[in-house]
């Protein structure tokens, strides 16, 4: 047997798929590369924030 926690390794995994969607959502709202990237920085230092 494996010394994984599989709670915690599905949960990891939700959080870095929701990070992905949130990025993925902030991208499709604007065509604009400068406010994109200002979009997705925004995201990334909240999540790394907490």
């Amino acid at each position: 047997m494996d010394d994984y926690d599989v709670d915690a390794v599905l949960q990891q995994a939700l959080d870095r798929l929701t990070v992905l969607a949130d990025i993925n959502s902030a991208l499709a709202g604007t065509l604009e590369v400068a406010e994109s990237v200002r979009r997705a920085a925004r995201i990334v230092a909240r999540r790394l924030g907490d």
